[in-house]
C-alpha cells in the first residue's frame, strides 16, 4: 500500500494539469475545434498517465493504426480502455448518462468532451446519434463500447446496435478492436488478479483505483482489425459482425486451477 502512494501523487498532478488544460482549451477554442484539440489533449496525457500506472500496452494490426475519422468499437472491461485507445489515437468518446453523474469519473468525462448517451429512451437516442454523426462528418475517431457496460472479462456481452446508425449514415469505415488483459505484475492474469484492474459490475471506484495503484506492471494487449466498410450496411448486422471478429481475439479471464480448487473446498464447508 505505501509503495502506492508516491504513483497517486503523481497521477493526480497528472489529471490536476490535464483539467487546467481542458479548462484552457475550452475557453480558447470554438466548439467545433474544442472537440479536436480535446481528443489530441487526452491522448497525449493517456500516454503518460499510463506510464505511470505502470500499464504496458502492445498492439497486434491487421493495418494502419487509425489517424482519423473512424467509428471505432470494443469490448470493456475496465475505465483503463478509454485511456489505452486514447492512447493509441485521438478520439472523441462516447458513454452513458450514468457515467455523468458517476463521482470523478463523470468529471473527467465532461472535461473531455465526451458525448453522453441514453440507451433507454428512444426518443433521446435519435438525437444523440444526430450529434455522433456531427462529430464524425468532422473527422474524428468515435469510441463507441457496444456492450453497454464493463465485464468481468469472462467473455464478451453481445452488442447492442443503435449506435452503429451513426456510422452507417455517414458512411464511416467501423474499426473492430479487442482489448485483452494480458499479465499482472508478471504473472498470467487469472481471477484473483483481474479484480485488481478490472472495473465492472457494482464495484465502487476509490476502492478498485486503491488496487490499481498497488499493481506494479500491467500488461495489456490491443488487437486492431481492418476497418469495415458500412455503405449499404443494416446496423444490427454490423454490429454482429463486430461482435464476432472481437470474440475472436479475446482470451477469457478464467479462474486458475488453483483459484478453482480452493472456490470448491470454500463451498463445501
Amino acid at each position: 500500500m505505501i509503495q502506492a502512494i508516491p504513483k497517486a501523487i503523481s497521477v493526480a498532478c497528472l489529471l490536476l494539469y490535464y483539467s487546467c488544460g481542458t479548462l484552457f482549451i475550452r475557453c480558447a477554442y470554438k466548439k467545433n475545434t474544442q472537440r479536436v484539440r480535446l481528443a489530441e489533449w487526452t491522448s497525449l496525457l493517456s500516454v503518460a498517465i499510463l506510464e505511470e500506472l505502470g500499464v504496458l500496452c502492445s498492439s497486434e494490426s491487421e493495418g494502419e493504426i487509425p489517424q482519423q475519422g473512424y467509428f471505432i468499437v470494443a469490448n470493456h472491461v475496465s475505465y483503463l480502455d478509454v485511456l489505452l485507445i486514447a492512447a493509441m489515437t485521438p478520439t472523441l468518446f462516447v458513454t452513458s448518462r450514468e457515467v455523468r453523474s458517476t463521482p470523478f469519473l463523470g468529471l473527467l468525462a465532461r472535461l473531455s468532451g465526451s458525448l453522453f448517451v441514453e440507451r433507454r429512451s428512444a426518443t433521446r437516442l435519435v438525437s444523440e446519434v444526430n450529434e455522433i454523426q456531427e462529430a464524425l462528418k468532422q473527422g474524428l475517431n468515435v469510441v463507441v463500447f457496444p456492450e453497454a457496460t464493463s465485464t468481468d472479462g469472462r467473455k464478451v456481452l453481445p452488442f447492442k446496435s443503435a449506435l452503429f446508425e451513426s456510422a452507417i449514415r455517414t458512411k464511416t469505415a467501423v474499426l473492430p478492436v479487442t482489448v485483452d488483459s494480458r499479465s499482472v505484475d508478471g504473472r498470467q492474469i487469472a481471477r484473483r488478479e483481474a479484480d485488481r484492474v478490472l472495473y465492472y459490475g457494482t464495484m465502487e471506484f476509490l476502492p478498485q483505483l486503491v488496487r490499481l495503484l498497488c499493481v506494479s506492471e500491467l500488461w495489456v494487449e490491443l488487437s486492431i482489425f481492418q476497418p469495415l466498410r458500412t455503405h449499404g450496411e443494416v446496423r444490427s448486422a454490423l454490429a454482429n459482425r463486430c461482435w464476432n471478429l472481437i470474440r475472436s481475439r479475446h482470451q477469457p479471464i478464467e479462474e486458475t486451477v488453483q483459484e478453482t480448487a480452493v472456490n470448491m473446498i470454500s463451498a463445501l464447508r
